[in-house]
């Protein structure tokens, strides 16, 4: 009945009888799209599949019935909703249904790898609540496979409450037939120590033991660690990795524990350093490291929270401040430690007075208490902040301005951001200013309209949010274990010193942690507003002090000028823009002159006309990595769906987050009226499927066809691939033919787009394809999200299903020869793994933490052997390059108009050659870190983003 046959079945069956429910993996924010990837068995079914989006306790939110025969075999069917869809307490379900099907007239749903909320089965659609669940059998390790596109402007970390629940005293110990030694160990030093535990294996469920906390062992795979510690999060309590012996340090699943664990319990004192939180265990101590772990997980779960903020000419701004702090809705421990900077009215009374009030009007049981830090004299915003950070106990050290309100989940959702293992640092929404607005009511009406607060909101880099220069100290927060130096530079200190400078204190900082690796989190549900208020300064005085830091700045980060291009040259004109507005001549100022020297050697690709409106561009999903990118220009891009593409029908959130500027539209849905231009993507294989192989169906080039057949508006084209080749799907293909071009297939293609403009990726791909009407963009990248490179590992390559697929295309035989037997084996090279985000993390979240866990794992490596030969200016060349990962690549593809031998990486068609610089390179480290310096500073100029976008928006006005 229930359609399964085994834990390993790849699908649930539909059948008469039962309602398949699943909650959806979101705790906040809007759900604005939601799709279902059905198996239909390719056959015409003729029953009938109910979709039904309710609440936990049965408000059906929106409804559907599809004939089964409109199905798609593996593809996404989206629902039609309405509008977004308010993610409320007890979350959003959906159940699914089909009451006429039969074993032989039946759908099924894919199930996913991984997720949250188990699968319910259920004999009826209405919801029967048991302790804020849905009842029904539930299915450990199953999950559908959904694509739901929550508010992609939303960044969540909020997690559940934690529960208070009776009789949890037991140790789950997770038993399988890899960690067999380890938990039977465990379940011994149990017994010994008479401490309450059960035994779970397979998909036995957890909630039946109600435990503590979940003992994994090392050795478990991840995919099923991972399944496990879904169960454990929707239970609230923590994951313990048991890593006995060389368990620990000879795991291949140790990167990715980050994603699921949150204590490593080790028998040797070597494996300590694997994981952040973590501590010897042995038959002893086995009952006291238990108790550490929970401990542990409680501690970041509810951490101690230290607020660090300057008294200087703040006192009209005290009161509401303070009743912000006051106001919260965390239950932890909140220090704030108040440093007066000499402040000319006597402040730190008011503070007193001011406690002493909030006291006895809001019920706080005493988390909450505050220090003062006096200065003798006025010492400056960054001697007194790190002095306030030095004094601070707190876990988690957020500074702010003691003129900036916080919301009432602002540390709540600090805290739950921090709680997971993979950022030190938290900012979101910020210089949200009140005006002319009474404070307190203002920030009460933002409250109820979060969504307003984001609209708002004054980043320093609305494009890429979670960039380092959005690390300003109005919304803020970091790891008291992440500062390892003075957080701010005293020479940028802001003082009443007529000489001291104004302001960037924070960009520098934020740099500082970028160079280290450290990328913020950006969150949503944490906003500040700014009590507005005349400034104690002339503003033609705060504009040459602005000028003065703005200058140090890039004196003692030169660098930073190419990472941070776009927004530095427009902040720039801002500033000298600002000056002559009110009143200050920037002519001979001496601070401006030297910054003119500066910008006028590294802006060079950097200029652009202004985009003439906000376009609405329609187009479809094809490579997301690039659309990614793309997308920054900042239009409306709508993409369609429907058009018989299973890849057009959804976003990959493993790649790349989806821009809040995207939208997902059927294609009965599109009207041409109400679009400016249709922008295609293709590649070689949209016309000419027979030469694949049979790796490739019609079915690929649909949508692409369908827009150039169907519409009439103006039309760009972006070119992904290069032509079609003989042998191009043909492993093993020796043919005289072999590597030369499918010329009627090339023909085909290139008459097919002769009315649209066509963008190539490389020269050498324009010239092979010979379009009528093409242009060359090349790739840009944003350096702020790539960090430099560690060079811990050696030499990275692609392998895997993609390049042994098209060996001849991706340069499978030339590895070979590179790294032919006579290759030392210390040298060999790895392949990319990129740990998976945590189980909690679904859309945006994921995709964001998943690109980071990309570049993260990317910039681990030394050197990048690049074998492809005729994929037109591959991506993955250009992204080693931007963290300074030195690349020694097939001659190909304009790899000679960027890299010059020897200064910033290698090239070369002979297979010796390349071997040679690999070997130079694994030999001599210094020699790496020279030439990855050059490798960065060159891809941060030529494929910097804002030389893309500019060229982008030179072609988009041509067209417009």
């Amino acid at each position: 009945m229930l359609g399964i046959e085994s834990d390993d079945t790849p699908v649930i069956h539909l059948l008469k009888g039962v309602v398949v429910t699943q909650r959806l993996d979101t705790l906040a924010g809007e759900i604005e799209g939601l799709s279902i990837q059905f198996a239909t068995f390719r056959r015409k079914n003729t029953c009938a599949v109910d979709a039904v989006v309710h609440t936990a306790d049965g408000t059906v939110i929106h409804q559907e019935r599809w004939p089964a025969g409109d199905l798609v075999d593996n593809a996404y069917r989206w629902l039609e909703l309405a509008g977004p869809i308010p993610v409320v307490e007890g979350g959003i379900w959906l159940s699914l249904k089909s009451d006429d099907a039969t074993p032989e007239n039946n759908v099924a749903i894919w199930r996913a790898a991984s997720g949250r909320s188990d699968v319910l089965l259920r004999r009826r659609l209405g919801a029967v609540m048991v302790k804020s669940r849905l009842q029904g059998q539930s299915l450990p390790g199953f999950y559908l496979s959904l694509n739901f596109q929550s508010s992609t402007s939303l960044l969540s970390y909020r997690r559940a409450a934690e529960e208070n629940r009776p009789g949890s005293e037991k140790v789950a110990l997770y038993l399988d037939e890899t960690g067999g030694d380890s938990m039977e160990w465990a379940v011994s030093c149990c017994q010994q120590a008479q401490i309450p535990y059960a035994v779970v294996r397979g998909s036995e469920s957890l909630a039946k033991v109600s435990p503590r906390i979940v003992l994994l062992s090392a050795a478990l795979p991840t995919e099923s660690a991972r399944k496990v510690a879904a169960q454990s999060r929707a239970l609230n309590v923590p994951v313990a990795i048991l890593a006995r012996e060389s368990d620990g340090t000879a795991s291949p699943n140790k990167d990715h524990w980050p994603s699921f664990a949150d204590y490593l319990l080790a028998g040797e004192e070597r494996a300590l350093g694997l994981f952040r939180h973590s501590a010897l265990i042995d038959e002893s101590s086995f009952g006291a490291a238990i108790e550490r772990a929970i401990e542990s997980y409680r501690a970041r779960r509810t951490p101690r929270m230290s607020i660090v903020t300057i008294l200087h000419a703040k006192a009209e701004q005290i009161g509401p401040v303070l009743e912000s702090y006051f106001r919260q809705s965390y239950k932890g421990e909140l220090e704030i430690v108040f440093v007066d900077d000499a402040s000319r009215s006597d402040e730190s009374s008011l503070i007193e007075a001011g406690f002493k009030e909030m006291s006895s009007r809001y019920d706080t049981n005493g988390r909450i208490s505050f220090k003062i830090l006096r200065n003798e004299k006025n010492l400056g915003n960054c001697v007194s902040r790190n002095r306030g950070i030095a004094e601070a106990t707190g876990d988690i050290v957020i500074v702010i301005d003691a003129d900036c309100m916080l919301n009432r989940d602002f540390l709540q959702a600090h805290a739950d951001a921090h709680s997971y293992l993979d950022g030190d640092v938290v900012i979101g929404p910020l210089n949200i200013e009140s005006e002319d607005a009474a404070p307190l009511p203002f920030l009460f009406d933002l409250e109820n309209n979060p969504r307003r607060a984001l609209d708002l909101s004054d980043l320093q880099d609305p494009v890429n949010l979670e960039s380092f220069l959005n690390c300003i100290t109005r919304n803020f927060s970091i790891k008291k274990s992440a500062i390892i130096e003075p957080l701010f530079d005293p020479l940028f200190s802001y003082s009443m010193d007529p000489n001291s400078g104004f302001g960037w204190e924070d960009v520098e900082m934020g740099y500082r942690l970028y160079k280290r690796g450290i990328r913020p989190k950006f969150t949503n549900d944490a906003f500040t507003v700014h009590i507005s208020h005349a400034s104690s300064v002339p503003e033609s005085e705060k504009v040459a002090r602005s000028l003065k830091n703005f200058w140090r700045l890039y004196e003692k980060h030169p660098e930073l000028g190419f990472v941070a291009r776009r927004w530095s040259l427009s902040t720039f004109a801002k500033l000298k823009t600002f000056g002559a507005a009110c009143g200050a001549s920037v002519a001979g100022n001496e601070d401006v002159d030297k910054l003119n020297d500066y910008f006028s050697r590294i802006s060079r690709t950097a200029s652009s006309k202004p985009v003439k409106r906000r376009l609405r561009v329609l187009t479809y999903r094809w490579h997301v990595p690039h659309q990614y990118e793309l997308y920054k220009l900042g239009h409306e891009f709508y993409l369609a769906t429907g058009l018989g593409s299973p890849l057009c029908e959804m976003w990959e959130f493993g790649q790349r987050p989806f821009p809040p500027n995207a939208k997902f539209i059927k294609a009965d849905k599109i009207r041409e009226e109400e679009f400016d231009l249709a922008l295609l993507h293709f590649d070689e294989n949209v016309l000419s499927y027979e030469n694949t192989n049979g790796e490739i169906g019609p079915e690929w080039g649909a949508a692409f066809r369908w827009f150039a057949e169907n519409l009439s508006l103006p039309k760009i084209a972006v070119c992904h691939g290069t032509p079609q080749f003989h042998g191009q799907y043909t492993p093993g293909y020796s043919g005289d033919d072999l590597m030369t071009v499918i010329e009627p297939a090339r023909a085909r293609l290139v008459d097919y787009v002769k009315d649209m403009e066509v963008v190539c990726n490389s020269h050498q791909a324009q010239k092979e394809w010979g379009f009528h009407r093409s242009r060359v963009i090349w790739h840009g990248f944003d350096p702020a999200e790539f960090p430099p490179s560690t060079y811990e590992r050696g030499i990275l390559s692609p392998l895997g299903p993609l390049v042994t697929s098209r060996p001849h295309y991706r340069g499978y035989y030339l590895y070979q020869q590179v790294f032919n037997q006579d290759f030392p084996e210390q040298f060999s090279p790895s392949k990319l793994a990129v740990p998976e985000p945590d189980v909690d993390y679904s859309g945006n979240v994921y995709a964001f933490a998943k690109y980071k866990n990309y570049v993260d794992q990317l910039r681990k490596y030394s050197v990048y052997f690049n074998p492809t030969l005729r994929s037109p200016m591959p991506r993955a060349r250009a992204e080693p390059m931007m963290c300074g990962v030195v690349t020694v690549n097939a001659n190909n593809h304009d790899v000679d108009l960027f890299i010059k031998n020897g200064v910033n990486g290698f090239y070369s068609s002979d297979a010796d050659e390349l071997r040679e610089h690999l070997l130079y390179l694994m030999r001599n480290p210094e020699a790496v870190k020279k030439m990855g310096a050059e490798s960065r500073r060159t891809a941060m100029d030529v494929f910097n983003h804002d030389r893309y976008l500019a060229e982008w928006t030179e072609l988009l006005n041509s067209v417009t």
